[in-house]
C-alpha cells in the first residue's frame, strides 16, 4: 500500500479492489482526477442510467471529492423523498440549461451553480429563507461594517447584529445606524413573521 501511495487500511482495499472491478470508463475518471474513489465506487452500485447522467456530470464539471459527495447524498435524498430516479434531478431544465454552455461563465461558475440549485431542490424552504434574508439585507443598505446575520438554520427570528469600532465617534455612528435599522419596516416584518 506504502509503494502506491494508498493509507494502510482495509477500507481503502476494499475500495480499490471494487474499483478494479470497474468499467474503463469510470478507472480513467479516477486517473484523470475528475471522481474520487470514493464516488467512483458509488458511480459502480447506480443503475445504469443515473450512472450515466453522473458521469456525464463530472467528467464535464469539476467539483472536489467533498461536493461530489454532497451532489451523491442530495439526489439521493430527493430520489428517496420524491420517489423519482437520481438522474432525473440532473435532468431538470435548469441544470440542462447550465450544462449547455450558453452562459458566459466559467466552468467553476457553473459547477457552483449546479451544486446549488440540487442543493436547493433538497433544502427548498432552507433555501427560501436564505434569499429572503439576502433581500432584506440588500434593503436595509446596512454599511459594510455592520453583519446582521440568520438565526442558525433560519429557526425562529432572532437575527445577530455585530459591529467594529475604532473610536467613541464611531460606535456612536453605529448605534444611529442600529437604532434606523430597528426603526425599518421590513426590520420589524422580519420579526413578526
Amino acid at each position: 500500500a506504502e509503494l502506491l501511495n494508498l493509507p494502510p487500511t482495509q477500507d481503502a482495499l476494499r475500495r480499490y479492489l471494487e474499483l478494479a472491478q470497474a468499467e474503463e470508463l469510470i478507472q480513467n475518471l479516477v486517473l484523470q482526477g475528475a471522481v474520487s474513489v470514493e464516488t467512483a465506487c458509488a458511480l459502480m452500485r447506480m443503475e445504469a442510467p443515473d450512472r450515466e447522467h453522473f458521469i456525464n456530470l463530472f467528467s464535464r464539471l469539476h467539483f472536489s471529492s467533498s461536493k461530489q459527495a454532497e451532489i451523491l447524498d442530495f439526489c439521493a435524498d430527493i430520489s428517496r423523498r420524491d420517489n423519482v430516479a437520481m438522474s432525473w434531478v440532473l435532468s431538470t431544465p435548469q441544470i440542462a440549461a447550465l450544462l449547455s454552455g450558453v452562459q458566459k461563465q466559467t466552468a467553476a461558475q457553473i459547477a457552483e451553480q449546479v451544486r446549488q440549485h440540487i442543493r436547493a431542490l433538497r433544502f427548498p424552504n432552507l433555501t427560501a429563507s436564505e434569499q429572503r434574508f439576502r433581500e432584506l439585507r440588500n434593503e436595509l443598505r446596512l454599511p459594510s461594517t455592520i453583519m446582521l446575520e440568520p438565526p442558525p438554520f433560519f429557526e425562529g427570528t432572532e437575527v445577530r447584529v455585530s459591529f467594529r469600532v475604532c473610536s467613541t465617534d464611531e460606535l456612536r455612528t453605529m448605534a444611529h445606524h442600529v437604532a434606523a435599522l430597528a426603526e425599518h419596516p421590513r426590520m420589524k416584518a422580519w420579526f413578526e413573521e
